[in-house]
């Protein structure tokens, strides 16, 4: 049963993983089964989607974190462990969707960061779901559903 209100962090990095590797032929999946009862963990799990001799592409490794660059393991199981705190939570989901933006669009407006800085969990956790297929940053933001 999902509790109401929780965010699901390794579903939203999962969705961003999703972006950075699958073009370069990283498969990312999340909710990955590991055991045949529960309990169940915040998991995803990295995998190539097409083995190659000689392990992650150089274009691969550059998109992977520095811990998991040298891995030569086929696929990668990463347990998501986030300690929730009400402020520090909110601040650093404003912080990452920020880095997310910047990354895609470039600069980041003033409105928007304004708009970042005063808003709700809900509302960043939204604006982060819809990031993974923006075109612009009005796609993100749109009041529009």
């Amino acid at each position: 049963m999902e509790k109401e209100g929780k965010t699901y962090w390794h579903r939203l990095i999962g969705e961003t993983l999703k972006v950075l590797l699958e073009p370069v032929g990283i498969e990312v999946r999340v909710e990955v089964p590991v055991v045949s009862a529960p309990p169940v963990a915040d998991l995803i799990l990295i995998q190539r989607k097409e083995t190659v001799q000689g392990g992650w592409t150089r274009e691969q490794r550059l998109r992977l974190a520095d811990g998991l660059r040298d891995l030569e393991a086929d696929q990668i199981l990463a347990e998501l462990k986030i300690t929730e705190h009400l402020d520090g939570e909110k601040k650093e989901a404003a912080k990452i969707l920020t880095c997310l933006l910047q990354r895609r669009f470039g600069a980041v407006p003033t409105w928007a960061t304004q708009k970042i800085a005063t808003a709700e969990s809900p509302s960043l956790e939204e604006w982060s779901l819809r990031f993974v297929d923006a075109q612009s940053l009005d796609d993100v933001f749109s009041d529009k559903v």
